[in-house]
């Protein structure tokens, strides 16, 4: 079982906060890499507005899922 960095560990506990339309929009980028719709939420909520790319855990980049 791998260990989680302290990034993976922030990632996981922001994420948890998220609403599922929130959560929506994170799914939909890591899976397309289109962030249209975390751009579009963003204007309107605050936990999406703290949203960074910078700040995604390095393994989602290297994840099958992104595409982006």
């Amino acid at each position: 079982m791998k260990t989680l960095s302290g990034q993976e560990l922030k990632f996981i506990v922001w994420y948890r906060t998220l609403t599922t339309l929130e959560r929506l929009a994170v799914n939909y980028w890591l899976t397309t890499g289109d962030s249209r719709l975390i751009a579009f939420l963003r204007e309107h909520s605050e936990r999406l507005q703290r949203f960074s790319y910078q700040s995604l855990p390095d393994c989602l980049y290297q994840s099958p899922l992104h595409r982006g």
